[in-house]
């Protein structure tokens, strides 16, 4: 941070205060752009959350490095899916084992991502 001080007779030490004040305006420039940048992935992690498929899961769970988390809890619910459509014929079972296959993935991707994003970056 760069921080001049330039007396003069007319401002005085307004000059000091307003060159804070434009570094405190950039900083939050900065924070703004971040923030957009979060929510943008954060909307990019739902998507592939809620699509019912383990690849695209999967690939949610990498890019908050939750990989093998994520496979523990996919093949739970893999397993738990397979007993309740082997149990409930065939048009209930599907009604069951679909939210159940999205929305357990889907809170834990939104979870785990609020969480990647308030810690700071590693690169």
């Amino acid at each position: 941070m760069l921080l001049t001080l330039q007396i003069c007779s007319k401002t005085g030490s307004k000059v000091l205060t307003l060159k804070l004040q434009e570094i405190c305006i950039n900083s939050s420039y900065n924070n703004m752009e971040s923030n957009d940048a979060q929510e943008k992935f954060l909307k990019t992690q739902m998507i592939l959350a809620v699509i019912p498929t383990f690849v695209t899961q999967l690939f949610a769970f990498y890019r908050i490095r939750k990989l093998t988390y994520g496979i523990i809890i996919e093949v739970i619910i893999f397993f738990v899916d397979l007993v309740l459509q082997m149990n409930i014929s065939w048009p209930f079972g599907v009604m069951i084992v679909l939210p159940i296959s999205v929305l357990i993935p889907v809170y834990f991707v939104r979870k785990w991502t609020l969480e990647f994003n308030k810690t700071p970056s590693m690169f």
